[in-house]
């Protein structure tokens, strides 16, 4: 089947032409995505990766289109006769796509990179400590698989990076086509990105945050997003408008496609509890050592008053290999201090706990996350500001349900095949530590 789906794609690929767009890295790949596809349909026809579907299936379906159903043989089948369907009678393909790819095992980027011959690649993130760790044995290997992807470009191949990031030399060194670098830091600085609140009941409540981005000269335009935070956004929008303006987009078009932008759910998103003061940013889908630094800072950054608690819970981080313990000792130490209250869920996520000085006398450590979801629910009072983040196999989103009652579209995993208790950490296991 997966032959049937990368020979289905290659042919829709050369028949239509489209430019494809590809992302990769170890963080910001999902809401670089999404932040390019919001700038560019404005202006183009447009087609991209459904949610984070960038594996060695996802990239052809996602190249192929049509895919919101469950997953199993027959919604492939399903898709595969949609990609038949378009070569021979489809008319109006898209003009580009916009393709995220992940590196899950060894060999999966290469693979991909031979038929999908990207037009543009873009690397968002590589951090010293990477993810998948446990997968590649090294950052060296993770790397080499990554690289696959601009391997696959010729001379008149764009890669657009960013050069504050670390381990970007890596990537660019031999090119033969065009780099555009970006200044992340520079953008984030010059953005006077601010997030915006509101007050009820005498507690300040975060709804989203504004930012200046100069798109034509000499002025800056605002532009204010709600629902989710994170200056992490900043990055992704910067490689939106290098991508909108390579293509010569308009200034006016650029903005327009900008305000649609909203990441995806799991990812820094706000989600008010019903009927109450308590603000849940839900930061579920996974967890990386760059990822949690950035979520605990978003946490501590908030205005509170005197009678608000920041809380953070987090979950174990994955995929990180024979060091795993390590590097949670090392990962957010310095910010992981300055949380009211500490809720730790997993198997490794208890170390953390030693760098919180539990002032409150409510920290916990569980295996289970609607175990914490059960304490949290006792201990929370209005105006509280409740951060969840864990890699996926702890399965916060679950927590996150139960304590706000949100509907399913809200949250991440919410397909059936999430509903499996062998997709828990430790799901047998009812008490605290």
């Amino acid at each position: 089947m997966l032959n049937l789906l990368e020979k289905t794609a290659t042919a829709l690929i050369r028949k239509f032409s489209p430019m494809v767009i590809c992302v990769t890295g170890s963080v910001g790949k999902t809401s670089t995505k999404e932040a390019i596809a919001c700038t560019l349909s404005t202006s183009f026809r447009i087609r991209k990766t459904s949610r984070n579907y960038n594996n060695d299936f996802g990239v052809p379906i996602s190249v192929i289109g049509g895919f919101e159903s469950e997953e199993g043989f027959l919604s492939l089948c399903t898709i595969l006769a949609y990609g038949l369907w378009q070569l021979y009678f489809g008319a109006r393909f898209p003009e580009i796509l916009i393709i995220e790819v992940g590196a899950g095992k060894v060999g999966e980027i290469e693979r991909i990179a031979k038929w999908l011959k990207p037009n543009i690649v873009l690397v968002t993130n590589l951090p010293h400590i990477p993810s998948h760790l446990g997968v590649f044995g090294s950052k060296e290997m993770l790397i080499k698989e990554k690289k696959f992807l601009i391997s696959a470009m010729d001379k008149d191949g764009v890669l657009i990076i960013d050069k504050d990031e670390a381990n970007i030399e890596h990537f660019y060194g031999d090119f033969p086509g065009k780099i555009i670098f970006c200044n992340g830091d520079k953008f984030i600085k010059d953005g006077n990105y601010e997030i915006t609140y509101r007050h009820k009941d005498n507690f300040t409540l975060p709804i989203g945050f504004n930012i200046e981005v100069r798109l034509d000269n000499p002025n800056k335009r605002s532009i204010t997003f709600a629902g989710f935070l994170g200056i992490q956004n900043m990055k992704a929008i910067d490689m939106a408008i290098l991508v909108a303006k390579h293509l010569n987009c308009t200034a006016d078009k650029i903005q327009l496609g900008l305000q649609k932008y909203r990441p995806q759910s799991g990812r820094l998103r706000i989600i008010p509890e019903q009927n109450t003061s308590i603000i849940v940013l839900d930061d579920t889908f996974n967890a990386s050592p760059y990822a949690v630094e950035n979520s605990v800072n978003t946490l501590i950054s908030l205005k509170k008053s005197d009678d608000q608690r920041r809380i953070a819970v987090l979950g174990d981080m994955l995929n990180l290999g024979k060091e795993t313990e390590n590097i949670h000792r090392e990962t957010a130490i310095e910010v992981i201090p300055k949380v009211d209250i500490l809720i730790t869920v997993g198997n490794v996520s208890k170390v953390w706990q030693e760098f919180n000085a539990d002032i409150h006398h409510l920290n916990k450590h569980f295996k289970n996350s609607l175990n914490a979801a059960h304490y949290i629910e006792n201990i929370q009072k209005e105006g509280d500001l409740i951060l969840f983040k864990g890699g996926h196999l702890t399965r916060l989103e679950k927590a996150v349900a139960f304590l706000t009652k949100c509907p399913s579209d809200y949250l991440v995993r919410q397909e059936t095949y999430y509903n499996t208790h062998e997709l828990d950490l430790n799901p047998i296991s009812a008490d605290h530590e």
